[in-house]
């Protein structure tokens, strides 16, 4: 055993450089009624849609099969301490094994996918092969789940206004109309923008398929003259500032605040004059009430004003705490 151990090690090719897994594929075993000769025409067939697929792709190395691996596929079956352990003397990233047995309307494969050193699976993965025109894609979909969710892949054809700029996924992907369908996207959702100045952002989630290609329409509506003014400029610039009822709320208030600052300084005056006309009369004469009473309606006005404009400045500062963060200036 050893020996053979040993064997392995040297035939298994060691981690290729870059992020694509090195992946070993063992035989498929038989199970129930099924044949030697079946599992080898099932095994023939996912090794040749791994070569044909993530690994012509550059998604994965396929590493070449060792004349024991059917030895080894027998004796781990789908243990995954056992496939773990081939896994690490294979020098794999991924080691892939599994067994062909009947189904309900098929023969039912169902693999398991395991690390190096691995003491449980990565992942079980099955398909059911119907003999029919369908087997072809069922079994490409099943290699490339056990290799990675990552080799799952489809196409999106956008087309929109020209000169519009494509974003997915946050990277740039050109301008509108692009050379030609966005090829080899992962399965699963993707953040789709499209923009161009004088018009509204289009913006959505694209579920993108395996070996499917979803077609999208961008369609840019004008911008009205309110959303125009809360655009930024390609520049960079930044907004105007605070909404336009906030600036007059506030001026409002600064403006009674500053009356209120006349009417009392105003009012200290006349107290001022009233207070040395007394000392020098020692007495009020009737020409100094009208000069008592303007000071007091001075000194009212200005208690007024200073309420009314503060109450305005923090109705303002109110506004302006709760505008919605498109309309208020960063």
């Amino acid at each position: 055993m050893s020996a053979a151990l040993a064997l392995l090690a040297a035939l298994g090719a060691a981690t290729p450089a870059g992020d694509a897994p090195a992946v070993v594929l063992l035989p498929v075993q038989p199970e129930g009624t099924t044949s030697v000769k079946q599992a080898r025409g099932v095994s023939a067939q996912l090794r040749g849609a791994l070569e044909a697929g993530p690994a012509q792709e550059a998604l994965c190395t396929l590493l070449s099969a060792s004349k024991d691996d059917d030895k080894q596929a027998d004796r781990c079956r789908r243990d995954a301490t056992c496939l773990g352990e081939l896994a690490a003397l294979r020098g794999a990233d991924v080691l892939v094994a599994g067994v062909l047995a009947p189904g309900a309307d098929g023969l039912l494969v169902s693999l398991v996918v395991v690390g190096p050193a691995g003491k449980e699976a990565l992942r079980r993965v099955e398909a059911t092969l119907r003999g029919d025109a369908g087997d072809e894609r069922r079994i490409d979909r099943l290699v490339r789940t056990a290799v990675g969710p990552h080799a799952l892949r489809g196409t999106l054809a956008l087309t929109g206004d020209d000169g519009a700029s494509v974003t997915l996924d946050g990277a740039a992907r050109g301008t509108l109309p692009l050379p030609g369908p966005l090829e080899h996207l992962v399965e699963g959702e993707h953040d789709l923008l499209v923009e161009k100045p004088g018009f509204e952002p289009y913006r959505r989630p694209v579920s993108i398929a395996h070996r499917e290609i979803l077609a999208v329409k961008a369609t840019l509506l004008p911008l009205t003259s309110g959303d125009r003014a809360r655009v930024p400029s390609a520049a960079g610039a930044q907004s105007a500032g605070p909404p336009t009822d906030v600036l007059i709320v506030g001026g409002v208030g600064v403006g009674l605040v500053a009356l209120g600052l006349v009417a009392g300084t105003w009012s200290l005056l006349d107290a001022l004059a009233l207070e040395a006309r007394a000392k020098e009369q020692q007495l009020m004469f009737p020409r100094d009430t009208g000069l008592l009473v303007r000071g007091q309606a001075l000194a009212w006005t200005a208690d007024g004003l200073y309420v009314v404009g503060l109450g305005a400045v923090a109705v303002a500062g109110a506004m302006l705490l709760l505008a919605p963060d498109d309309e208020v200036g960063p």
